[in-house]
């Protein structure tokens, strides 16, 4: 059986905020209300997901400008990270989404390791173009140099 539902956040593969969706009341019972991530979609509670959806449309626009500006200025910069490596460059464990966000945060770039794409870790010493891929499509690329450190 299904009832209508008014989504309070983004749910992957179902909709976003203040969206309204007929979904399984079993989903709706036992998953999404438990987690504060729908309300029935009773008249106020339908008030409230317009209020939501102009807030997340406001949202997301000043998102999509601060993305692009981290975008231009990220872009700029050539990347440098020390790895401890063998003598045929063959690294100690390997470079991660994980690494780089860090790397990036150090110098004050706030990425995190969702927004990088990286096929498989990098596990050889070299330049490398690193995939980013922020919320509204917004996408580039930066260039990361691993090399023997530490």
């Amino acid at each position: 059986m299904n009832m209508k539902v008014v989504l309070l956040k983004h749910i992957a593969g179902v909709g976003n905020a203040g969206d309204i969706k007929n979904l399984a009341d079993g989903y709706f019972r036992n998953f999404l209300f438990p987690r504060g991530l729908a309300q029935p979609a009773t008249p106020k509670n339908m008030q409230q997901a317009e209020r939501i959806k102009e807030a997340s449309a406001r949202k997301a626009a000043r998102n999509k400008e601060e993305f692009k500006k981290l975008l231009a200025s990220v872009q700029k910069e050539s990347f440098v990270l020390l790895k401890k490596a063998n003598e045929e460059g063959h690294l100690f464990g390997s470079v991660t989404e994980k690494d780089i966000a860090h790397m990036l945060q150090e110098k004050k770039y706030p990425v995190s390791e969702d927004h990088i794409v990286l096929p498989h870790p990098l596990k050889v010493i070299g330049t490398y173009t690193v995939q980013l891929q922020f919320d509204h499509d917004i996408e580039g690329s930066i260039s990361l140099a691993v090399e023997r450190g530490e």
